[in-house]
C-alpha cells in the first residue's frame, strides 16, 4: 500500500506541474508570443522536440515549432488544453488530451493531442507532441 501511495503522490505532483505548464502555454498563446510558448513548454533543441499537424512531416527544433505556432496565431485567439488521460512513470509521462481553440471570428474548433513529457532539469517538458483535428465533439 505504501508503494501505491508513493505512485499516487508522484502522479498527482506530475499532473499538477503539467497543469501549470498548460496554463503558461495558454497565456503565451493569448499573448501571441510563440518563443515564450515554446521555450517554457518544450525540451531544449539538443533533445530534438518534435511536433506535427496532420499531413506535415515532424517539425524538429524550437525555432521551427515557434514558427508553427506563430502561424496559428493568424487564425486563433486562444487555446485551452484539457488532459483526458495522463500516465506517469518516474521521469516520463504520457498525456492524451483535447485542445479547445477559439478562432478570430469567435467560433470554436477542437483538436486532440498526444504528448510525451520528460522531467528535464527538475521540471516537466514536452519531448514529443503530435496533434490533429478532433472528432470527439
Amino acid at each position: 500500500m505504501a508503494n501505491e501511495q508513493m505512485v499516487s503522490k508522484q502522479h498527482q505532483a506530475a499532473a499538477n506541474d503539467i497543469a501549470v505548464k498548460h496554463r503558461a502555454f495558454e497565456n503565451a498563446f493569448r499573448e501571441k508570443n510563440a518563443m515564450k510558448l515554446v521555450e517554457s513548454y518544450f525540451v531544449e533543441d539538443a533533445l530534438k522536440p518534435m511536433s506535427s499537424p496532420p499531413g506535415v512531416p515532424p517539425i524538429v527544433g524550437r525555432g521551427k515549432i515557434a514558427v508553427l505556432f506563430a502561424e496559428q496565431f493568424v487564425v486563433a485567439d486562444a487555446i485551452h488544453l484539457e488532459t483526458i488521460d495522463l500516465t506517469v512513470a518516474e521521469s516520463q509521462a504520457y498525456e492524451l488530451g483535447r485542445a479547445h481553440l477559439t478562432l478570430k471570428d469567435g467560433s470554436k474548433v477542437f483538436g486532440r493531442y498526444a504528448v510525451l513529457w520528460v522531467k528535464a532539469g527538475g521540471e516537466w517538458r514536452v519531448r514529443i507532441d503530435f496533434f490533429g483535428p478532433d472528432g470527439w465533439q
